[in-house]
């Protein structure tokens, strides 16, 4: 699956569970950006390299082939994806930022409440103190909206963003 059909497919999952649990408003938006920004970290070189995909065009979201999991240094996707969404001007002025930076980060289970140090190997278009400022926010982040929607609460957002993942990832063939 390339990246943008894996993301045009979680949107609509994201909108489908939303509306069916009766979702509206911020909440409903933060969702569905959450599930739109949640692999963008997969369009790195690190990351297309370790899915295989060495032409980098079009990105992947899936493979079928994978190298060993060492090949990523401790990468991890969901990092890359809050750096990129932090600097989006709808995300941040959005009222629920942290809520939908929270969901990308966690959204494999990560940043509960931390990243560890080499999360950001290979990303080269920020500096290392920018990563390491960014995985501190992280944890004050989660601090945050834990705080807000309790532990469970939280929990139960995150699992909508995996339950969209899944579903935008078994069975759904990109058309040719």
């Amino acid at each position: 699956q390339s990246l943008g059909f894996h993301e045009e497919l979680i949107v609509e999952h994201m909108n489908q569970i939303t509306d069916a649990l009766g979702l509206e408003g911020d909440l409903k938006h933060a969702l569905v950006m959450a599930a739109k920004w949640h692999d963008r970290g997969k369009g790195r070189p690190i990351w297309q390299w370790y899915a295989g995909n060495s032409g980098l065009f079009p990105p992947l979201a899936k493979s079928t082939k994978y190298l060993h999991s060492r090949a990523l240094g401790g990468y991890r996707h969901e990092f890359g994806s809050m750096l990129e969404a932090a600097d989006d001007e709808d995300i941040r002025r959005h009222p629920e930022s942290d809520l939908i930076l929270h969901l990308i980060a966690a959204h494999h289970g990560w940043s509960r409440p931390y990243f560890r140090t080499n999360a950001w190997r290979g990303i080269d278009t920020y500096t290392t103190s920018a990563c390491e400022e960014m995985a501190i926010e992280a944890m004050r982040r989660f601090g945050r909206v834990q705080g807000r929607y309790g532990r469970w609460g939280l929990a139960w957002l995150e699992s909508l963003v995996r339950c969209a993942d899944i579903g935008a990832s078994q069975g759904q063939e990109e058309g040719i």
